[in-house]
């Protein structure tokens, strides 16, 4: 409560006294929803905005036909009544905040769940291996690096080892990452080799594109500390589907079977972000089916 009545006296210092207009109630809670959310936006992206156009509660107030000194004039008038409802108000706009989080944090995770079906059908298992290996000091050179072949999309790895090797190797990792049409190495990480004699399972995600050649696992990186070094690995899983966007348009295009790019363009016929009835909530889709308006 007191960051919004922090918010309201910034809004106070850009207005002058003239004949003004009273705010009804209902929307004077909606104005400071869109307050408090403006000055939410601005603290965050504050390096990006022009200073010499910060005042951005006028816009707001413009918005419903009002501006900064009808809203003074309104919070005055409020405030002077002997049952002040300013409080009340106040109340309102925050609950309005809570319940549009709420909104968002649910339209996200439904997001998520669609998404997460969508990878489900769609991805492919492109390499197994179950039988497992050694890398030795003897055979570094045939068994140290697993390479993959790969395509654009999105590509998960996993497999298990066990460490089996001389106590004088302290600090041991493995890498892996991309490697480029040049040859050139990408989006490397490390992942320590750790608890001697026992399984220890690794699994990550790679991210391609038509500029990337390959994936690759180099399961000792530090060669030159080891001494006598060996590792069991066993059970390589590689799956693959294609970019989550693709899968989208691609899930989407079954229940509305039209050309995407009538969608994705506006009056002006600017491109937009296409966005579509596959993520509507529960509730909205029985309202979108009837709406020629997507």
């Amino acid at each position: 409560m007191k960051k919004i009545l922090y918010i309201i006296i910034i809004v106070l210092s850009f207005v002058s006294c003239r004949k003004n207009k009273a705010i009804p109630e209902d929307k004077l809670a909606v104005l400071i929803k869109e307050i408090i959310m403006a000055n939410a936006y601005s603290s965050i992206h504050i390096e990006k905005m022009n200073a010499d156009s910060f005042d951005i509660y006028s816009t707001i107030f413009r918005k419903y036909g009002y501006d900064t000194d009808d809203f003074k004039y309104t919070l005055n008038k409020i405030a002077s009544r002997k049952s002040s409802r300013l409080s009340e108000i106040l109340d309102d706009a925050t609950q309005e905040l809570r319940d549009l989080d709420n909104y968002f944090k649910y339209r996200t995770k439904t997001k998520e769940y669609i998404d997460s079906l969508i990878i489900s059908e769609f991805k492919d298992t492109v390499y197994v291996q179950d039988a497992p290996f050694t890398v030795t000091e003897k055979n570094l050179k045939e068994k140290n690096r697993f390479a993959l072949d790969v395509i654009s999309g999105t590509y998960y790895v996993d497999f298990k080892y066990m460490l089996d090797s001389a106590d004088a190797n302290g600090y041991m990792t493995l890498r892996y990452g991309l490697v480029d049409t040049m040859g050139k190495t990408a989006k490397t990480a490390t992942a320590r080799i750790i608890n001697k004699g026992k399984w220890q399972n690794v699994n990550f995600s790679l991210d391609t594109d038509d500029g990337t050649d390959s994936l690759f696992i180099n399961f000792f990186d530090n060669l030159q500390r080891l001494k006598d070094p060996k590792l069991t690995v066993d059970s390589i899983l590689v799956t693959w589907h294609e970019h989550i966007a693709e899968l989208r348009e691609i899930v989407t295009a079954r229940f509305y079977p039209f050309e995407f790019k009538d969608l994705a363009t506006n009056d002006d016929n600017e491109e937009t972000e296409y966005s579509g009835p596959l993520y509507l909530l529960p509730e909205e889709r029985a309202d979108a089916e009837d709406d020629t308006d997507i």
